[in-house]
């Protein structure tokens, strides 16, 4: 298969991703919540600290692993194994920012603080800014 094929494919996995999470968001928040995204609870509960400590965690081991597994190879991606190995930091890195925007949009929808819809749309823009570059 042909490189640009395969980052095409990539580009409509993450865009699969971002509308999934963002449909969730939607629908969790506006049609079956009766929750108030204006609800902020300060301090928050045991799963307000929970969400953001996730939210965290998850925003620098993506990155972290994200880089380390780039390591491996140049700045070009030149063959298909190159490619594999791009795919599957990129996997992992959305793996982790979207577990955690979902993770906190459940939370919200199931205790009410508004704080963690705030976390889950950052993670969500997190995840947005997280698109597959060009290295081929």
């Amino acid at each position: 298969m042909d490189l640009s094929q395969d980052y095409r494919s990539l580009k409509i996995l993450h865009s699969a991703l971002l509308a999934g999470c963002m449909m969730l968001i939607i629908v969790l928040t506006f049609i079956v919540g009766d929750n108030d995204i204006h609800n902020i609870k300060f301090p928050p509960d045991i799963f307000g600290v929970v969400g953001i400590v996730i939210a965290v965690m998850s925003l620098f081991f993506s990155n972290f692993i994200y880089k380390n597994l780039l390591t491996k190879i140049d700045n070009k991606i030149t063959s298909e194994d190159d490619f594999m190995v791009y795919r599957s930091a990129c996997v992992i890195r959305w793996a982790l920012l979207q577990g955690s925007a979902i993770l906190n949009i459940m939370f919200f929808y199931t205790f009410g603080n508004g704080l963690l819809f705030y976390v889950a749309v950052t993670m969500w823009l997190f995840l947005f800014l997280a698109k597959p570059k060009v290295l081929v």
